[in-house]
């Protein structure tokens, strides 16, 4: 009977052995786990962080975008009132009149402003080539 018993002993504490091993393997698989959910957590705050900067480099383009199309309208006005005084001043025939004089000073008032517009322009283009050197990098 006592061989029967430690037979049935050692049979209870290998199977116990067993049953801790099992335990200490889930812990571990919960231990990964839980660094898996952790690291997902920290991936994805930075996913949102990196979108928000992006986010903001978009608006700021859009906005850039937005003004220059406001300066080309703008622009192409200024063209258009030019031509037109130049084809009023060609359709005078001969000696300069006072009109003609108003013509060419309009003109020059034209010309001045249109340079400063296409600088603001340039300078506006510049700034949205700045912005769009690199994305933002995630913090």
């Amino acid at each position: 009977m006592d061989k029967e018993l430690s037979h049935h002993v050692e049979r209870l504490v290998h199977v116990t052995c067993e049953l801790v091993e099992q335990l200490k393997q889930q812990n571990k698989a919960q231990a990964v786990l839980h660094g898996l959910a952790e690291m997902e957590k920290r991936i994805m705050s930075a996913i949102s962080t990196y979108t928000d900067k992006v986010n903001t480099a978009f608006d700021a383009i859009a906005t850039s975008v937005d003004e220059i199309v406001v300066s080309q309208t703008g622009l192409a006005s200024d063209v258009a009132a030019l031509k037109k005084i130049i084809t009023d001043f060609q359709a005078t025939i001969g000696v300069l009149t006072p009109e003609d004089q108003a013509l060419l000073d309009a003109a020059e008032v034209k010309v001045n402003t249109l340079v400063s517009n296409i600088g603001a322009v340039s300078t506006a283009l510049k700034a949205l080539d700045v912005q769009t050197e690199s994305a933002p990098t995630p913090a």
